[in-house]
This record gives C-alpha cells, sequence and structure tokens, in this order.
C-alpha cells in the first residue's frame, strides 16, 4: 500500500552562547529556528509517523497533486537553555478547507482548559508545543506538492509554500 508521507525541513541558528565551563547543569544557551520547507513524498512501506512528521493512506494519491499541511513551530527547553525550530506536521487533507478548521481549532487550543491535547472531527491530537517549558510560534497550512520519494528533485519546481503568502 503507497502512504504519503509529510515532513518539515527546519533551519536553526544560536540565539545566546552557552557556559563553556563543562559543568553538568549549566546553562547551555538558547537557539532560534523556523521551518523552511515542507515536503509530501509517497512511500511504500506503512508508518503512521516518522519523527516529526506525519503518514496516512490517501486513496489515489499521485505524483504532482497536492495535500494541505498543518505545521506548528515551537520552542522548547529546560531548565538550562530553550531550543527553537522545533515543529511537528499535526495532519494533512487532500481539502484546503478541513486544514484550516484543523489549524483553527489547534489556534484555539486552551491548555489550561484542555490539558495536551484537544479533539477534531473525531481524531484526538497531541499538543507538543504545550507545557511548562513550551510556548507556541506559528500554526500555518502549507499547500504541499506530493513527490516521489528518492528521486532527484533539480527541476526547480516549488514543492510548498504557506497559505496566504
Amino acid at each position: 500500500m503507497t502512504q504519503v508521507v509529510v515532513g518539515t525541513e527546519v533551519e536553526t541558528w544560536q540565539t545566546q552562547a552557552g557556559e563553556t565551563s563543562g559543568e553538568p547543569y549549566s546553562y547551555r544557551g538558547e537557539t532560534g529556528g523556523r521551518v523552511t520547507n515542507v515536503t509530501a513524498t509517497l512511500v511504500d512501506e506503512t508508518h503512521p509517523y516518522y519523527g516529526d512528521s506525519h503518514g496516512k493512506d490517501i486513496p489515489n494519491a499521485h505524483r504532482g497533486d497536492t495535500v494541505y499541511a498543518v505545521v506548528v513551530e515551537y520552542t522548547t527547553g529546560d531548565s538550562f537553555g530553550r531550543d527553537g525550530g522545533q515543529s511537528v506536521v499535526l495532519d494533512f487533507f487532500t481539502d484546503p478547507q478541513e486544514a484550516a478548521n484543523l489549524a483553527q481549532r489547534a489556534t484555539d487550543h486552551d491548555y489550561n482548559k484542555d490539558g495536551f491535547g484537544f479533539e477534531y472531527n473525531g481524531k484526538d491530537y497531541y499538543t507538543s508545543w504545550c507545557g511548562y517549558f513550551e510556548s507556541l510560534d506559528s500554526i500555518q497550512v502549507w499547500d504541499v506538492v506530493i513527490r516521489d520519494k528518492y528521486k532527484d528533485h533539480s527541476d526547480k519546481v516549488e514543492w510548498s509554500f504557506r497559505r496566504g503568502h
């Protein structure tokens, strides 16, 4: 069975240097980051998730079709530093309105009321951007063109873009 897998490409950079003492539990600094691209590929093996990516069966999906991915960008950390440029593909759809509706539901999520997750259209979603050290940076819908995995993509075609940009 063929599956579509959507994942993010992230750029990160150091925003504040950490301590260089080498002592355990010393401040390790801060990083920033952002999603630079979102990819959708056809794969033959079936896996629901690949790290921060999302995979699912879409009947009759072909190279060149467009899916609409809900991408969350957030910052995490601990007592010793902060790490920006975290991302997760919450879900993706063939209908742009479904993606917009999920993005709105995720944006409306209230951690204090709903905790670490929410339900949308009968499916449970985990909010990895909620927690003591986490903060939401953005929730956006990306238009992503499906491509074959392991092919040369040097034809300089735009494979994805943020909706509204």
